[in-house]
């Protein structure tokens, strides 16, 4: 299925980097390509959100290298989710496996799959910094990643101070900070 897209449209840059499909290039054809839709659609060219989610959903592909993920394409991804839950469409299972399985989200150090990952917020600094474990790199994204925590949370990021201790813990080992070692203590005491 090929799928007319641009980076003003819904699609985002979404189809340019995540996706393995033909796209129709509004900037190679120029605006006009869109007072076509109807001979578009007849060609069998997708060109409405709806119609082409379960499209880019199967063929979704992330890229070896996740540092060629940036953070537009993550933003693009979240505001898909978001409109596929907002429209009550199913999201497809396959799609899910995909995003679950590889490292694509940044926190302060590499590329981490999502549920090893954590939403940094204000509840947080109570007991720990930024840097000290696996927080998503708000710097690398901008503070607007926060508004997408009912999203992050669906990808199974930490965004519950109460949830998921283990993930914290995980990274004791690798401590020698004395400080942040202690930070650490006392998130886990408070939350075991």
């Amino acid at each position: 299925m090929i799928v007319c897209a641009t980076s003003e449209t819904e699609w985002g840059c979404l189809l340019w980097v995540f996706g393995t499909f033909p796209v129709l290039d509004a900037n190679f054809y120029g605006r006009s390509i869109f007072s076509m839709e109807k001979e578009l659609k007849k060609m069998g060219v997708t060109t409405q959100f709806e119609d082409g989610a379960k499209f880019v959903a199967a063929g979704l592909y992330l890229h070896e290298c996740s540092s060629s993920i940036t953070p537009a394409s993550v933003y693009a991804l979240l505001d898909s989710l978001k409109r596929l839950k907002e429209r009550k469409l199913e999201i497809p299972a396959k799609f899910l496996d995909k995003l679950f399985q590889k490292n694509w989200l940044k926190p302060h150090f590499g590329y981490k799959r999502p549920n090893e990952c954590l939403l940094f917020y204000s509840a947080w600094d109570s007991f720990l910094k930024r840097d000290d474990g696996p927080f998503i790199d708000e710097q690398f994204y901008g503070s607007r990643i926060e508004s997408y925590k009912e999203e992050l949370t669906f990808l199974e990021v930490i965004t519950d101070i109460n949830n998921r201790s283990q993930v914290i813990a995980s990274y004791l080992d690798s401590q020698s900070n004395f400080e942040r070692i202690n930070r650490f203590y006392k998130y886990l005491y408070d939350f075991k």
